[in-house]
């Protein structure tokens, strides 16, 4: 016959059993992949994809996107990219300024913290070198440098859980 003391090990196994799953819940997913290049990089969720880079001006430029990025060189603002982009699908591209913003250039006072999210407020029409249906685009000073985000849209109206997707996406923008 069994003692309650040879039970206790199966009592507290079935506990952890229960609370496990209230666990798992309540965590954030870890990020699937991540993409950098010397200080800026962005976690990527399970199903997107991105690269990272540093271009010949000292730009760095991090793209992301819920579809397979096409091969492209020296497509900073992903032109290329955003041709591809399905109804559904979401493009996003991370541009870090290598020196401080020049006089008059616009962005965001005071000082903005990670994480940036778009707002109703940042979709506007953009002339030079966009093609996606919508547009976001904000640009903040974080920590010291210039740091433009622009999410491009396969729909010309995104609705709140697409914009809710990309903002989940740009919590994943670490400054290293």
């Amino acid at each position: 016959m069994r003692s309650n003391m040879d039970r206790l090990p199966l009592a507290v196994l079935a506990l952890i059993g229960l609370a496990l799953p209230g666990l798992a819940s309540t965590a954030s997913a870890p990020a699937a992949a991540t993409v950098a290049a010397q200080g800026l990089a962005v976690e990527l969720p399970a199903g997107w994809h991105g690269r990272a880079y540093e271009s010949a001006s000292g730009l760095l430029v991090a793209q992301a996107a819920s579809f397979p990025l096409p091969d492209a060189r020296n497509d900073d603002l992903a032109t290329t990219s955003q041709r591809h982009i399905a109804r559904d699908g979401i493009l996003m591209v991370v541009l870090r300024w290598p020196e401080p913003p020049p006089a008059g250039q616009r962005y965001e006072r005071p000082a903005a913290i990670l994480p940036l999210q778009i707002r109703p407020r940042d979709f506007a029409s953009f002339a030079c070198g966009i093609v996606a249906p919508a547009t976001a685009m904000r640009s903040a000073l974080v920590e010291g440098r210039l740091l433009q985000v622009f999410v491009f849209f396969g729909s010309d109206t995104p609705g709140d859980e697409e914009v809710k997707r990309a903002n989940a996406v740009l919590a994943g923008i670490l400054i290293t």
